[in-house]
């Protein structure tokens, strides 16, 4: 820790306020003389040393969890999702609470054998699209692909998955290869990259899957591509932001997002989270069940998965109050100018 802070350049000095030690085992009593030692050094106040809390499942941030679920097995009974694994893949959170359903089996697909007896397909949010686009199509996931939706099974993207369902990706800035690249052509939809980031908390409902009831979601923009869906329909309508945010947004998004097939098995998205929202994911699901000639579930059993999730978040928080100074942290937060 000492050393890390010693590299930093003087610019980079001002911006720290404290440091925090996480994941600490054994008697914190024990490590007092630690901490004055490395604030004698280091001139900044150790904000907390936190131990180690075990048993807490919050959400990875990246690929570490993905071999969990490269073995899992479909089953006759479940709704078997593949994602697609690809080598640029972002925003692993997104299928998190899918993969919690009890009724779901979610495997992460490394090859197109791997895509063999699912319900739904989905291509995920990439790093870099266009280079995750040739990878689907070099190794081999385009001639499946069409078999799986020619079989009238479901397939969906999400941000550069989305993407990638179209026509065509167009980088005129050089955002990743420059060019344009050839999509998958499931949906009658253009790319172009832009080199200004949307990044936006959302809130939408619903309007190409209905059962009746309002089903929102809530999520987050966080792509560098402005899509034309030209006439397919959308997947959601957007809900008005603060006024701040919607001048902000205005020149780079419309009210509606995503596009849908006619038949509504093929549709892509930007809302990342998508699947968060119990009310969203169980009317989803229970579609898929009442093609494969299964009965509904309560929306209250996806309840309870989305609050066991939500309150690991909670417990996490508890956790940092108790340990570590959050007035000092909070009170120096609010002395930042923006």
């Amino acid at each position: 820790m000492i050393g890390t802070l010693e590299l930093l350049i003087p610019n980079e000095w001002k911006r720290v306020i404290g440091v925090v030690i996480n994941k600490f085992r054994g008697d914190i009593a024990l490590f007092t003389d630690g901490v004055a030692l490395i604030e004698q050094r280091i001139g900044i106040p150790v904000l907390g040393v936190v131990p180690f809390l075990r048993g807490l499942r919050l959400e990875q941030e990246d690929s570490m969890n993905v071999d969990l679920h490269r073995q899992v097995q479909f089953e006759r009974d479940r709704v078997n999702i593949a994602v697609i694994l690809l080598p640029r893949m972002s925003n692993f959170t997104d299928f998190n609470h899918l993969a919690e359903e009890e009724d779901v089996a979610l495997r992460y697909a490394a090859t197109p054998g791997d895509l063999v007896g699912a319900d739904v397909v989905v291509i995920p949010g990439s790093k870099n699209t266009i280079g995750d686009l040739a990878y689907l199509q070099e190794a081999g996931f385009t001639g499946p692909l069409r078999e799986h939706v020619a079989q009238k099974r479901e397939l969906v993207g999400i941000c550069g998955g989305y993407q990638m369902l179209g026509r065509s990706i167009n980088d005129p800035h050089g955002v990743e290869a420059g060019g344009t690249a050839e999509g998958l052509g499931f949906l009658d939809v253009t790319t172009r990259l832009l080199n200004v980031k949307v990044t936006r908390l959302v809130e939408a409902e619903s309007v190409h899957l209905k059962d009746g009831t309002e089903a929102l979601v809530q999520g987050y923009f966080v792509h560098m591509g402005e899509t034309q869906r030209g006439d397919l329909s959308p997947c959601f309508r957007i809900r008005p932001a603060d006024d701040g945010a919607r001048r902000q947004q205005a020149s780079l998004e419309d009210s509606m997002d995503g596009a849908s097939s006619v038949d509504g098995m093929v549709w892509g998205t930007y809302i990342h989270g998508v699947f968060d929202r119990p009310d969203f994911r169980r009317m989803w699901l229970n579609r898929i069940r009442k093609r494969r000639g299964l009965h509904g579930l309560s929306v209250e059993q996806s309840e309870r998965i989305t609050q066991r999730l939500n309150s690991e978040l909670d417990r996490w928080a508890d956790h940092l109050e108790t340990y570590v100074n959050m007035r000092l942290l909070f009170k120096s937060a609010c002395s930042i100018r923006l």
